[in-house]
């Protein structure tokens, strides 16, 4: 189906999107992002750029930005990380409804007037697209699934999610200002500097009880160098267990028959980073304690996924007795291999 703002009646004044978009040190592809958003073809916007504490010229140009077009407003903060200085936009914002888009990124001219047109038409306070994911090395991946109904459970885009099949990403959504609301009010805490995003869909998708989704690949996720699976690790990398434990504690309140998805990631995820310290060295190999207890939280969700293949199964069982020698008998099995 085609969304047009053509066949919604508002009823009265079209409502205001607020747009959120954190800025650090990215005065060279900074453009790119935020012409995407004022270039929209739906026009009632109020777009908020955080500059958190840039040291390039990301500051300046915002206050360009804002001096030429009255839509938009800066906000100047130190730095807090992408959490921090969304949930502090949160605070101020005036629209009814509520988009995110990452500075790194940029969006297709139609994105918030379907996104909008899906949501009103079908009466849900989040509206879903799908996406394309630029890779570092130039090729395109692509996130749509035009099978999928157009309105769904919410319970269901975390049990895809977790499995695999992503429904939109966070940033290519559109939520009602509703959910950010109230008492049990949603923010983006700023202690996950990695995978946040885990979070915050885990608790926003829970506090209405369906979506809209669409599946016309309207955001651009474009990732840099810098992969968190190829750096040598740091205490903000370290910061990704944080974030799935908080996962599985909201999980295990709201969803308990799919925390189990959420429990075998955070081995998945120990287990990579473990290689990683392993063949980075240096500083890297002081993490390793702490990743060996967070390959060991969870072993029977571990054990028990069918995601999971037999062979690292296996090789799961050997890094519980002794992750060093793990180690050694994968660099000699990639040492034959070669």
């Amino acid at each position: 189906m085609q969304f047009i703002l053509e066949n919604v009646d508002f009823k009265g004044t079209r409502p205001l999107i607020s747009i959120l978009v954190p800025v650090y040190n990215v005065a060279d592809i900074l453009h790119r992002c935020v012409d995407s958003i004022l270039k929209q073809t739906y026009k009632e916007l109020e777009v908020i750029l955080i500059n958190d504490g840039s040291t390039d010229e990301s500051g300046a140009l915002c206050d360009e930005y804002e001096k030429e077009d009255a839509r938009v407003k800066v906000i100047h903060q130190e730095n807090t990380g992408w959490c921090g200085a969304r949930s502090n936009a949160l605070d101020i914002v005036k629209g009814e409804w509520i988009g995110f888009v990452d500075s790194d990124d940029y969006i297709e001219p139609q994105m918030y007037e379907k996104l909008l047109a899906s949501a009103v038409e079908n009466g849900t306070l989040i509206s879903a697209c799908g996406f394309t994911e630029h890779l570092t090395d130039g090729k395109l991946k692509y996130y749509s699934y035009p099978d999928m109904p157009e309105v769904m459970d919410s319970s269901l885009f975390l049990k895809y999610r977790y499995r695999g099949i992503t429904l939109g990403a966070y940033v290519s959504k559109l939520y009602h200002h509703s959910l950010f609301e109230g008492t049990d009010a949603v923010r983006f805490d700023p202690g996950c500097l990695r995978m946040g995003d885990r979070l915050f869909e885990s608790q926003i998708m829970y506090r209405t009880d369906k979506f809209s989704y669409f599946p016309d690949t309207l955001y651009h996720y474009c990732r840099r160098e810098g992969s968190i699976t190829i750096s040598p690790l740091s205490d903000k990398q370290m910061t990704t267990f944080y974030s799935l434990q908080r996962v599985v504690d909201v999980l295990e309140q709201s969803a308990p028959d799919i925390v189990h998805y959420a429990k075998y990631k955070i081995s998945q995820i120990a287990i990579l980073f473990l290689w990683n310290a392993y063949d980075s060295g240096g500083e890297s190999l002081q993490y390793i304690p702490e990743l060996h207890k967070e390959i060991r939280k969870y072993p029977l969700s571990y054990f028990l996924s069918d995601k999971i293949r037999l062979k690292k199964k296996l090789i799961y069982m050997l890094i519980l007795i002794s992750p060093g020698l793990a180690h050694r008998i994968r660099r000699m099995s990639k040492s034959n291999e070669a």
